[in-house]
């Protein structure tokens, strides 16, 4: 059975997780190629809130920490060597001639940039653990949870239920702001990247340890956009 959205390349159906075609051995780093630079798909995520309140008010406070869109003090982001290409190709400068890239940061990324020991950067404001552009309580996932009323069941019912193992999520946020993944995609290049997993054993004992060290609260299946 699919362990939530698979990969952020594979189409997601109304109301049943895909099924995956290419078998991954544990450890494996899966690569990809494609025409199209940005991708943005919905995952299962389970979110652990406390036992008493409002189930969207806590997912909504729960998950605040992780909008891509929440401004942060500023800081210095480093861009990758394949960026570093690609911007000298298109202002046909020379790769290596930094400063002059980096004089023209501010129109590239649209923010003002620099050089320093690490390399050419610019500085920014974006969320660095943003994780979600928007958010839906069941959404695409409806359902997904077996025995949980309107997409909300407790972490017991859901730590002894029979179906979990079959029913995994993509992520996990627990209470206290701790952000589990399966599986994350690392661009390394224009269009294409790596999919970094997790074997599916050692993710079902995340999951569970989870579960377990929350375990007088609840889980809400959250459909995350990103």
């Amino acid at each position: 059975m699919p362990l939530g959205i698979r990969s952020p390349f594979f189409p997601m159906p109304d109301r049943t997780p895909p099924r995956r075609t290419h078998k991954v051995k544990p450890h494996e780093t899966v690569r990809f190629y494609s025409a199209f630079p940005i991708f943005q798909m919905h995952y299962c995520t389970f979110v652990i809130i406390g036992p008493e309140g409002d189930p969207e008010t806590l997912v909504i406070n729960t998950l605040a920490p992780f909008n891509e869109q929440l401004k942060v003090a500023p800081y210095r982001k480093y861009l990758e060597q394949y960026e570093i290409v690609r911007m000298a190709k298109h202002y046909k400068l020379d790769q290596h001639n930094l400063h002059a890239l980096a004089e023209r940061l501010a129109d590239w990324v649209g923010w003002p940039g620099g050089v320093d020991r690490r390399g050419l950067f610019y500085t920014t404001t974006l969320n660095p653990d943003g994780r979600w552009d928007w958010y839906e309580i069941g959404g695409r996932w409806n359902g997904y949870m077996k025995g949980a009323k309107r997409n909300v069941i407790s972490t017991r019912a859901l730590r002894t239920s029979p179906h979990l193992k079959d029913h995994l999520p993509c992520y996990v946020v627990t209470p206290g702001g701790t952000w589990l993944e399966h599986e994350r995609f690392f661009p390394d290049g224009f269009c294409s990247g790596r999919i970094e997993r997790k074997p599916d054993d050692l993710w079902l004992r995340e999951v569970t340890e989870a579960l377990d060290q929350n375990a007088e609260c609840r889980v809400v299946c959250v459909d995350i956009h990103n």
